[in-house]
């Protein structure tokens, strides 16, 4: 076992040394959704402000067009938000693939 480690290297399950005072303080999924109810704000805390400005005002402009179609783009952002602080965590994502994913068979990640 490698000293300070708080995943298993072999199978990543996370080891029993590790609890909520020793994990990771890094971004939060959860966080990043519920920061979105000001759309944008999630992708902001996640240091990514053009990202969050470009929701931001993607999303108002859908408001003004059609109420329903901008609550709907509001939920994408949100989820958005929640969904690439999970992937880009550690800077992997689910499956062990680096960000990019440098398996040229595996799907293609679509980011807005």
């Amino acid at each position: 076992m490698v000293e300070g480690a708080t995943f298993c290297k072999d199978c990543g399950a996370p080891l029993e040394a590790t609890g909520p005072i020793a994990r990771d303080l890094g971004m939060r999924p959860v966080i990043a959704f519920v920061l979105s109810v000001v759309p944008g704000l999630g992708h902001v805390y996640q240091r990514h402000p053009w990202r969050g400005i470009g929701w931001f005002f993607g999303v108002m402009i859908a408001y003004g067009a059609s109420p329903p179609l901008g609550f709907l783009l509001h939920l994408i952002c949100a989820a958005n938000a929640a969904v690439y602080a999970t992937m880009h965590k550690g800077g992997t994502m689910p499956g062990g693939r680096g960000v990019r994913g440098a398996n040229p068979a595996a799907p293609v990640n679509f980011r807005i």
